[in-house]
């Protein structure tokens, strides 16, 4: 895992967005956002998500979704992570927009969710995925059907 980034925006969220955005209960993002959303259906504990994200092979950023509380997210809460324009180089094509996503156990270890996200990214859009799997079998994510 690559832990140095040319350009590194380092998001640390003092804690979760839960799905409950903006009054209708989903979120809302405008022409300069887009979302990444993970709703927890694990089998075992967890404590976030650590997420590094590219353009194609070029390393952008990453950071962390967790309670401020430490405490395990509840099994169907929503992490979110919102990605806006300005964490990327002016320009940018997001369609080669991808990210690798790991799971943060009690004991602050972290745990794969499998192969990295390959996201046909465009700004005002939520993508929707659900998180399945346990520290002894492995952890794997799928994409929600809109």
């Amino acid at each position: 895992m690559k832990r140095r980034f040319a350009c590194v925006f380092i998001t640390v969220l003092a804690s979760v967005m839960l799905a409950a955005c903006g009054s209708s209960g989903e979120l809302q993002p405008d022409e300069n956002t887009f979302y990444v959303s993970i709703a927890n259906q694990c089998d075992s504990e967890i404590y976030g998500l650590h997420y590094e994200y590219y353009l194609g092979e070029e390393p952008i950023g990453g950071g962390f979704v967790t309670y401020a509380s430490n405490k395990p997210i509840r099994e169907n809460d929503v992490l979110s992570e919102d990605f806006i324009a300005a964490y990327f180089p002016e320009d940018s094509d997001l369609s080669a927009f991808r990210t690798e996503v790991f799971v943060i156990l009690e004991d602050g270890q972290e745990s794969s969710a499998g192969e990295p996200l390959a996201i046909d990214a465009d700004y005002g859009q939520v993508y929707n995925f659900s998180l399945y799997g346990s520290d002894s079998e492995g952890f794997y994510l799928i994409e929600d059907e809109s």
